[in-house]
């Protein structure tokens, strides 16, 4: 996508973990803009370092415990405390004591299906792209005791929540054990999902302070080849967006929820972009298909999102802090620096603006619609793109 000649390999689609990010910048991959012309079809070449020979928190494969395997998100919620905390796909939330360098027994958390198990039986987890997904801490967590989880559900009941539908709500550390939480959530919102597969996945809170979410689009391929109808471009749903809402009490003149199911114990920014329009008062930007995970510059305030290709292009997509309103990212109409009718993608496009060429424009294409920051090609050695962090290291 540019005119750097090696890039960073990225994760797989199906297994998750905490592995699984890609330094961006390390490979010069951000740097400068001026310099994106096409994407990437070559093989990947090594350009990660090693593993240096000591790192402040290591934990092993082999110290998960049975039916908390798969490591989803590792947080440090800056209580400072001896701990951190480490959620697994599975469902659990599990306890790392950086004194023992062991877990906890007793999960701080657990969502899991387990049957007869210690598990509160809400998180579907099928061992492909299902389960839980995500969590946040508040950034003032060591006096709130505030998180939020992000998962796919199992069918509930109060409220009527479908099996597969995202979930978003929120905990509280126990009063007693820092280690445990209480079990009662705050439901800030479910969305309807009965695909198994572009779940998206990511919670985590911006420079603001306000919470951001990101989805992926309905599912299946090609966002059902609905072209300019598909999730990703409408404004009317919150799949195939990065939502932005307010759990903190931050937002002066706050919207109302508007979009989410259910959504009540949250409140939206009145300056995101669709506040009292015709969009949803929840979507910040749109025209994503996967987003797995995304990352804030903490320098600049500039976001990063990775965003899981079709069968043509996996990308990598930027929103510079300075940028004034919303953004279009493309898809169902877009994938990578071309259009998503390309083979091998072949995804119809009805009523999507005609955009031709596979030059990348950034930030904006005549069309509107803006192109990934780096681009890389599916059959040439990627399978997904995840996620990553800017750099400005050395290694």
């Amino acid at each position: 996508m540019n005119s750097h000649p090696t890039n960073c390999p990225a994760g797989r689609r199906a297994r998750v973990t905490l592995a699984a990010i890609v330094a961006l910048a390390a490979c010069g991959a951000l740097s400068p803009l001026a310099a994106i012309s096409t994407c990437q079809n070559g093989s990947c070449t090594a350009c990660a370092p090693s593993i240096p020979g000591s790192v402040s928190t290591y934990i092993a494969d082999t110290a998960f415990p049975a039916g908390a395997s798969i490591p989803i998100v590792f947080v440090d919620p800056g209580d400072g405390l001896h701990h951190r905390f480490v959620a697994t796909q599975e469902g659990a939330i599990l306890v790392w004591n950086t004194q023992t360098h062991a877990f906890n027994a007793t999960p701080f958390l657990d969502l899991r299906n387990d049957g007869a198990g210690t598990g509160l039986d809400k998180v579907n987890f099928d061992f492909s792209e299902r389960g839980l997904l995500s969590m946040a801490f508040d950034p003032d967590y060591a006096t709130t005791g505030r998180f939020w989880v992000y998962y796919t559900s199992r069918v509930q009941a109060s409220p009527a929540i479908a099996n597969g539908d995202i979930v978003v709500e929120g905990y509280l550390r126990s009063g007693g054990n820092p280690d445990v939480a209480s079990t009662t959530r705050t439901l800030l919102f479910h969305i309807a999902h009965s695909a198994s597969n572009h779940n998206g996945g990511h919670l985590a809170f911006g420079p603001d302070g306000y919470l951001y979410i990101a989805t992926g689009d309905g599912g299946g391929g090609c966002d059902g080849n609905l072209g300019i109808n598909g999730d990703g471009q409408l404004t009317t749903t919150l799949l195939g967006k990065i939502l932005r809402i307010d759990v903190r009490g931050l937002a002066p003149s706050p919207a109302a929820a508007e979009c989410g199911l259910d959504g009540a114990n949250y409140v939206v920014p009145n300056d995101n972009p669709y506040t009292g329009g015709a969009g949803c008062n929840e979507v910040w930007l749109r025209g994503l298909r996967n987003p797995f995970r995304f990352s804030f510059d903490r320098q600049e305030g500039d976001l990063f999102i990775g965003d899981v290709g079709q069968n043509n292009w996996e990308e990598f997509n930027m929103r510079a802090a300075s940028t004034v309103g919303t953004v279009n990212f493309g898809w169902p109409c877009r994938e990578g620096c071309d259009n998503s009718s390309t083979e091998p993608s072949g995804c119809l496009v009805p009523g999507c603006p005609v955009d031709p060429g596979t030059t990348c424009q950034y930030p904006t294409r005549g069309s509107g619609f803006t192109d990934p920051i780096l681009c890389h090609s599916n059959p040439n050695g990627w399978t997904s793109a995840m996620g990553g962090y800017r750099y400005r290291g050395s290694y």
